[in-house]
């Protein structure tokens, strides 16, 4: 049995065990599983793959990314932290270069020291209030940046003697933040940022 039929089993397993609503999309380039907690696999590393969402499966593991992955959207305890293991165990981070959209909803902590050079949209739903603040800096092209429901962040953070250029920011949405207080020392240097939405 290969691993889109063990897939599909295991999720007809959660459907029918659990009552859930179990999801599972899988075509030739976009791959979706949802509330599946059986499954217990490692994502196929399936070279046509362009979208990807894993929420709310906690025994997946994520051993590596499609090469030419864009957009990836993640969620649940288990899975983000199979998401940072990859992240820091690959040279260089573990983000294929095609990335350019990462929605993350749960605890995470993106690994610091590392740039994120191809990402344009990042979406954080931080429903356990783990993000205190923000490091531009490591995110060159960053396009989108919207939070949601972080009650503990409180700033956007530069590092003292960086003078990171945000030409490519356009827009940012921090939603239920209420305290999120502060931009970088000295301002902020995005001069194409058109749209902030911010308590």
């Amino acid at each position: 049995m290969n691993t889109r039929q063990q897939i599909f089993l295991a999720t007809l397993l959660c459907r029918t065990a659990m009552k859930s609503s179990s999801w599972l999309y899988w075509e030739k380039e976009r791959l979706q599983i949802e509330k599946c907690h059986q499954l217990v696999t490692s994502i196929p590393i399936a070279p046509d793959l362009l979208r990807m969402q894993l929420s709310d499966c906690d025994k997946v593991l994520l051993k590596q990314l499609p090469p030419r992955l864009c957009q990836l959207t993640i969620g649940g305890c288990h899975i983000l932290q199979s998401f940072v293991e990859l992240f820091t165990s690959l040279l260089g981070g573990g983000l294929p270069t095609a990335l350019n959209s990462l929605e993350i909803r749960g605890t995470i902590q993106l690994p610091r020291g590392y740039y994120y050079p191809s990402l344009e949209r990042l979406q954080i739903h931080d429903d356990c209030n783990s993000l205190r603040s923000f490091p531009l800096e490591f995110y060159q092209k960053l396009k989108l940046l919207r939070v949601n429901a972080s009650e503990n962040l409180e700033s956007l953070s530069i590092s003292e003697g960086s003078h990171q250029d945000l030409t490519s920011l356009a827009q940012l949405d921090f939603w239920f933040c209420p305290n999120f207080v502060s931009f970088p020392c000295g301002g902020l240097f995005a001069p194409n940022l058109t749209k902030k939405i911010y308590p």
